[in-house]
């Protein structure tokens, strides 16, 4: 039985992207992507349809829906801790963090827009202080 097969039940049609999403991973991961992109948009458009506080963006493309300040209130810290323990995996393996990496793959896999669309301006420059801090700091191996 598929994993996703318990959607099925309330919500076919993100259920039948999730389950060939799932199906096709092995075989053909580009199909899969397609799928599990499919799945995600279904899912944030019903909870756009159902949760009046969601407040639509300037633009309702999946980023833009997901990264609209009431999605992100609603949806919990899960994609702002992951950027976070992405940076601290950064500074574990590196021992530093040039700040222009954080505009590049896997943190703009996170966010496209990197993480500008994550954390506020005033999060960032705090961010940027502590990383650069870090490296002024860091002793050469």
């Amino acid at each position: 039985m598929p994993q996703f097969q318990f959607l099925d039940s309330e919500w076919r049609g993100i259920a039948e992207s999730a389950i060939k999403a799932e199906q096709a991973a092995i075989p053909d991961p580009r199909t899969a992507c397609f799928y599990a992109r499919r799945a995600l948009e279904l899912a944030v458009a019903w909870a756009y349809k159902y949760d009046r506080a969601l407040k639509l963006p300037y633009n309702e493309n999946v980023s833009a829906l997901i990264h609209e300040p009431t999605f992100k209130q609603t949806a919990g810290d899960a994609v702002f801790n992951k950027a976070i323990n992405m940076i601290i995996n950064q500074l574990v393996d590196h021992g530093i963090v040039d700040v222009s990496i954080l505009y590049e793959s896997p943190f703009t896999d996170v966010s496209p827009q990197g993480p500008n669309a994550i954390f506020t301006a005033e999060q960032i420059d705090k961010i940027m202080r502590l990383l650069d801090d870090i490296r002024s700091t860091a002793i050469a191996a």
